[in-house]
This record gives C-alpha cells, sequence and structure tokens, in this order.
C-alpha cells in the first residue's frame, strides 16, 4: 500500500507541476460548441474525469459478482 501511495503523490505533484505552467487559455471544441477556458482549468479537469474513471473502474473489478443461478 506504501509503494501505492508514493505513485500516486508523485503523480500529483507533476500535475501540480504541469498545471502551474499552463496558464493561457484554449478553446475547446466539442461537437457544436466552442469554450474558452484556462489550460490550467482543462487540464485539472481532464485529470479529475482520468482518476474518477480509473477509481470506477477499479471499484467495479473488485465487486463481487453475483451469481446468475437462482438460489434454492
Amino acid at each position: 500500500m506504501q509503494t501505492k501511495s508514493i505513485i500516486i503523490g508523485i503523480i500529483a505533484l507533476m500535475v501540480l507541476v504541469i498545471l502551474i505552467q499552463n496558464s493561457e487559455t484554449a478553446i475547446v471544441q466539442v461537437l457544436f460548441w466552442s469554450i474558452s477556458m484556462p489550460l490550467l482549468v482543462l487540464i485539472l479537469v481532464t485529470a479529475f474525469l482520468g482518476f474518477a474513471l480509473g477509481y470506477l473502474i477499479c471499484s467495479m473489478q473488485n465487486r463481487p459478482r453475483r451469481s446468475s443461478k437462482p438460489q434454492v
């Protein structure tokens, strides 16, 4: 568990350095929408969505599966 905490800390530190270095405005185009936001916010939202998706996938894999057979 200690190794996992160290890796998460290193990744968080790397994200923080990248956030500090990228403060200019970016234009994001999704289908018909065009959104202008600071690149810092875009990277932060993307990192959060990536961590959330990874957590959801991990929790779904560790969940006990239900048996498809009816219990008698």
